[in-house]
C-alpha cells in the first residue's frame, strides 16, 4: 500500500472524527475532506477517502440511535 494513500485515508478519517465530534468549534475541520478528495490520484483512493471520512463521522450515530430507539 502506498504511503500517500494511507496518509490521505488517515487524514480523511481524522477530519471526519474531529469535525463531527459534537463541538461547534471543530466543525470547520470537516472541510479537510475536500483537500483529501482533491489530492486523491485515482478513483479508488477517492473512494477510500470517502469511506474513511463517513465511517469516522458516523461513529457517534451508534450511541445516539441506541439511546433514541431504547435498545
Amino acid at each position: 500500500m502506498d504511503p500517500v494513500t494511507v496518509l490521505l485515508w488517515a487524514a480523511a478519517a481524522a477530519s471526519g472524527a474531529i469535525g463531527w465530534s459534537g463541538r461547534f468549534e471543530c466543525l470547520p475541520v470537516a472541510l479537510g475532506v475536500l483537500l483529501c478528495w482533491r489530492w486523491s490520484r485515482s478513483r479508488g483512493e477517492a473512494l477510500g477517502v470517502g469511506l474513511a471520512y463517513y465511517g469516522a463521522a458516523s461513529v457517534g450515530l451508534l450511541g445516539g440511535a441506541s439511546m433514541f430507539f431504547g435498545s
